[in-house]
């Protein structure tokens, strides 16, 4: 989980964030902790996590997804998550790299790998 960037929405600011095309749409996991949970991911930059009903803004560039949540999110309220992934057709799968959330320590992640493989739907 990962590195940081911190995402702006662009709706706030004016401020584009960067979208992957090929990731903008809604996934299914069906390798990670929990299978099942469904991640859409929107053009506008915008992100929502069905497993504790979070969302939040993410900038993805074909290889990095970093996720900002807001002061009032659940988990890591102003933190980031950051991943590695790849998008090949309908599958996404993705390794967390960083976690960033504010007043703990960072986490960096390694092996084993992939931490989540979803399915587009």
């Amino acid at each position: 989980m990962g590195a940081a960037t911190v995402l702006v929405a662009a709706c706030s600011t004016g401020v584009q964030a960067r979208v992957d095309p090929q990731l903008v749409g809604t996934w299914v996991a069906t390798t990670g902790n929990p299978v099942g949970v469904t991640a859409a991911f929107h053009d506008d930059g915008t992100f929502t996590w069905s497993n504790g009903n979070l969302a939040g803004t993410y900038q993805a560039d074909g290889s990095t997804l970093t996720f900002s949540y807001p002061a009032d999110s659940g988990w890591c309220p102003r933190g980031t998550l950051i991943w590695d992934y790849e998008v090949s057709g309908d599958s996404l799968t993705s390794d967390v790299v960083r976690i960033e959330c504010p007043g703990l320590p960072t986490l960096e992640a390694g092996p084993p790998s992939p931490d989540w493989v979803f399915e587009r739907r």
